[in-house]
């Protein structure tokens, strides 16, 4: 009798602790699964020390990263991988060795599922090519692709235009930068050794989503307008011609500190983000959007104090935009290098990050399943380790 109680007794603590831990385990995947929360399922794929540099994603989910890194587990894949959407590595793309005597800085998808690499490296799996490569779907060299016609060193920013033309910001030896445009091959179509822009400065990056071709280009440059001179952003035509029609003047107070990134938006606007003080002389930290003519855009006013450095942004369908970089301030909103605003620049509050990543956040990119990634060189996420690339739920 006594040990039927004691069993009974036994069983009720059994059930009752179960259902205690099961309370705590669904109370934790609740909390994690706010916006600005690491995503526990997802998988951790790659080494410590890793550094993603940049992330695509494939039309069927899979995700390509790339930087400096090794994986983890039984499948080794070194500085480029795709990755199965749960975050596992899809064992069917193999770029060998990976870039060697440099890094990879930017990675851009074309529509036919080839891969564009560009960086400082000279080798990509035992096979010279300098600075910029073509991957196939499987990861191996696309050896029908190098550039021709113009010097090429270090490879800065990638876009695609919609013809399929890759444009290019790049630097040659002579340390000279430019902007270029090259045919599917590799060819520089501006003539031999003749780039499509180059005004002086340096630090291009390049968007090519504009109408008629055009090109957004920032960095740190001056160009004059009918005598006006203007700064550090430009709108160039398809053959390469300043576009006197937009004018805008980026401004920092230190002048070699500036950075100006470039995104095309729906209805011509555009965003641009970086390390800056002014727009147009009016104040605006490191975070703006502008009219299709340049002017700014006074309804957005961004909360970016002028610490941090944004090196990657990107923008919900509801308009919300996702910043990531580096200095973020720790006992403020926009701490742990990566933030969520709303679509008039103010603070989303909804979106809570802890202490959100340990280093610098180099890219962004939202997937449809309301999740976005993010990589860079970092090895924690809020109390969590990530290895320079973590899904993070929005």
């Amino acid at each position: 009798m006594n040990l039927r109680i004691v069993l009974t007794f036994s069983m009720f603590e059994f059930k009752k602790t179960s259902f205690l831990i099961f309370c705590f385990l669904f109370l934790a995947s609740h909390a994690h699964a706010h916006p600005g929360r690491l995503d526990l399922v997802f998988l951790q794929a790659l080494a410590a020390g890793a550094d993603v540099s940049a992330i695509e994603i494939q039309p069927d989910g899979k995700i390509v990263a790339a930087g400096r890194f090794t994986t983890i587990g039984p499948v080794s894949r070194k500085d480029v991988v795709r990755l199965n959407t749960d975050g596992s590595i899809d064992p069917s793309f193999n770029a060998g060795s990976g870039a060697n005597n440099g890094d990879i800085f930017v990675m851009k998808l074309q529509a036919d599922g080839k891969i564009l690499i560009g960086g400082s490296f000279n080798n990509i799996n035992g096979v010279f090519i300098r600075a910029l490569a073509r991957l196939n779907t499987d990861g191996s060299l696309d050896t029908s692709f190098e550039i021709s016609g113009i010097d090429v060193t270090f490879t800065f920013d990638i876009d695609i235009q919609t013809d399929g033309k890759i444009l290019i910001s790049a630097s040659n030896l002579m340390g000279s930068f430019f902007v270029t445009r090259l045919s599917a091959n590799g060819l520089n179509e501006s003539g031999h050794g003749v780039p499509l822009f180059r005004p002086g400065g340096s630090g291009f990056r390049i968007s090519a989503g504009q109408a008629k071709n055009r090109i957004l280009v920032g960095g740190l440059f001056s160009y004059a307008v009918n005598g006006t001179t203007f700064e550090n952003l430009a709108r160039i035509n398809s053959n390469g011609s300043i576009d006197p029609t937009f004018t805008a003047n980026i401004t920092n107070s230190s002048t070699f500190d500036i950075r100006v990134n470039v995104r095309s938006l729906a209805g011509g606007k555009i965003l641009i983000f970086g390390k800056f003080n002014t727009v147009n002389r009016v104040t605006r930290r490191n975070l703006a959007i502008l009219n299709s003519d340049g002017s700014l855009d006074a309804t957005f006013n961004p909360a970016t104090s002028g610490p941090e450095t944004i090196l990657t942004a990107a923008v919900q369908t509801d308009g919300k935009i996702i910043i990531g970089g580096r200095d973020f301030m720790f006992n403020n909103p926009l701490r742990g290098n990566i933030a969520r605003l709303n679509s008039d620049g103010s603070v989303d509050r909804t979106f809570n990050q802890g202490r959100g990543a340990n280093g610098t956040v180099k890219t962004v990119k939202i997937r449809n399943n309301n999740k976005i990634l993010i990589g860079g060189a970092f090895f924690r996420y809020h109390v969590y380790p990530r290895a320079g690339l973590a899904q993070i739920n929005l």
